[in-house]
């Protein structure tokens, strides 16, 4: 890639669209098991694909661990909570 073409692909990437009222569509590339298995699993959720990754890019562009606005940090938080007070009676009842 040339040099022209690098800072054209950049530019294309940063400029703004101009205004529309609605926001610009991206793509990316993801395998079909993937893409299928993420489907489903968002399906079982109620949820949206593309609400999930604008939680993920949120969450990776202010540094936080992925999953953290989308409720999935929390989540495995508490989870981890839940197994060390299991641990905690458990070595307490010894």
């Amino acid at each position: 890639m040339t040099t022209r073409a690098r800072v054209s692909t950049l530019e294309t990437m940063t400029t703004p669209p101009p205004p529309s009222g609605k926001t610009p569509i991206r793509t990316i590339r993801v395998s079909d098991d993937l893409w299928a298995k993420a489907m489903a699993k968002a399906a079982d959720n109620d949820e949206k694909i593309s609400e999930i990754f604008r939680d993920f890019l949120a969450d990776y562009v202010e540094g936080r661990q992925p999953g953290y606005t989308s409720g999935w940090e929390a989540g495995r938080r508490e989870l981890m909570n839940r197994l060390a007070e299991r641990v905690g009676d458990r070595e307490a009842e010894r």
